[in-house]
């Protein structure tokens, strides 16, 4: 796995304003009727923890964590802003490694809040072990993580 890979996924490192671009977001704008998921009041982004969306599939959660990121990005550094879809990642030590690489770079550019979305975690085999390892690793301090699954 390369940087390149991880910003593929993260337009927005480039430009804040390239979240827009985001194919969920512009479908969810081409509707008549406007949602803004309620579940999102209830997470705190600006604690430390590790948050799990779970639901059926094609429920919105990808949705719901993209109209998310484009609300961090109106106050939040956009490379602290990190999303990843894991649907091809085979098991907890490649989740290990996108973590990692993700990690080492931003803490060499800044200490500030990092807000880390995975999504589709639930292909990734024990990927448990990996979230608990990035956190017994790097801590819990100023870093924020939101995970979804089927």
């Amino acid at each position: 796995m390369d940087f390149q890979t991880l910003q593929k996924q993260n337009p927005w490192w480039e430009s804040s304003s390239r979240i827009n671009e985001d194919i969920h977001l512009k479908e969810l704008e081409s509707f008549p009727l406007k949602w803004n998921p309620r579940l999102l009041k209830h997470i705190d982004f600006g604690k430390n923890a590790v948050y799990s969306i779970r639901g059926p599939r094609q429920i919105g959660k990808t949705t719901a964590i993209k109209i998310t990121i484009r609300k961090l990005l109106e106050s939040a550094p956009a490379q602290n802003v990190f999303y990843f879809s894991c649907d091809n990642l085979k098991d907890h030590t490649h989740l290990a490694e996108v973590l990692e690489l993700f990690y080492e770079r931003i803490r060499a550019l800044n200490k500030e809040r990092v807000y880390i979305f995975l999504d589709e975690i639930s292909y990734v085999r024990e990927w448990q072990k990996a979230i608990k390892h990035f956190i017994d690793t790097n801590g819990s301090q100023n870093i924020t993580i939101t995970l979804t699954g089927s």
